[in-house]
């Protein structure tokens, strides 16, 4: 009895641990001098409790449709956060609207809150918009 005790007493605070609700602030600089309007310098991330979903914003999720978006969680564990969103209708500096543009952030929780994002954007208006593009950035988060 005293064993089965301690296995649900062990198991619900790893359960407890997995299901706590996580915000992180993230310090991201683009890689390289093109498209890095699609990166903000500052990006925020909250995941509720137990959830597959979780909810970011930065100045280009802002500036494109005034309210943070929801993204796809598609890693949580104790070593990463990983997860995907994408936006359509981001305008570039130029005043070009680029179509979807997909987001993928990862934060390596086992490398001290290191982050790197990835972003894949179409051809801007009119041009051929089967080629997907890509710009980068890295940078660190820390937990609110």
């Amino acid at each position: 009895m005293k064993s089965i005790l301690i296995g649900c007493v062990a198991a619900a605070s790893l359960f407890g641990f997995a299901a706590q609700a996580e915000t992180y602030v993230c310090k991201i600089k683009a890689n390289g001098s093109s498209k890095g309007f699609f990166i903000s310098d500052k990006i925020t991330i909250d995941i509720p409790n137990s959830s597959q979903k979780a909810v970011v914003s930065d100045a280009v999720i802002m500036a494109t449709n005034d309210v943070p978006v929801t993204a796809k969680l598609t890693t949580r564990s104790t070593k990463r956060v990983s997860l995907r969103w994408s936006l359509f209708g981001v305008k570039g500096p130029l005043k070009e609207i680029y179509g979807k543009v997909d987001y993928k952030l990862v934060i390596w929780k086992s490398r001290g809150n290191k982050a790197s994002i990835v972003v894949g954007f179409p051809s801007a208006g009119g041009t051929d918009e089967t080629l997907t593009k890509e710009t980068y950035g890295s940078g660190t988060c820390q937990m609110r």
